[in-house]
């Protein structure tokens, strides 16, 4: 993964570019999904939060901030809530 690449990825996904948000998932997804499972051990539970996730990405990359965090930290933690657990 090219860290330096994920804040301009996110630029590219606020403005609607679906090859960006491709790009952005391919080079997190791993990482963000080993986070997930830790949280839903579940698979099916872990595979449903990470949907939503990147749905929640694509819908709130604009809000990204780099001063604020890294790209993955903020798909990890922040986004608009973006790892919805099951109650």
């Amino acid at each position: 993964m090219i860290a330096e690449e994920l804040p301009e990825l996110l630029l590219a996904v606020a403005d609607g570019d679906r090859a960006a948000f491709a790009r952005f998932y391919q080079r997190t997804s791993a990482k963000l999904f080993g986070v997930v499972l830790r949280i839903l051990p579940e698979r099916s539970l872990a595979e449903d939060a990470m949907q939503d996730a990147y749905a929640k990405i694509w819908r709130n990359a604009a809000a990204f901030d780099a001063q604020r965090g890294s790209p993955i930290s903020w798909a990890a933690s922040g986004n608009g809530s973006t790892l919805t657990l099951p109650r």
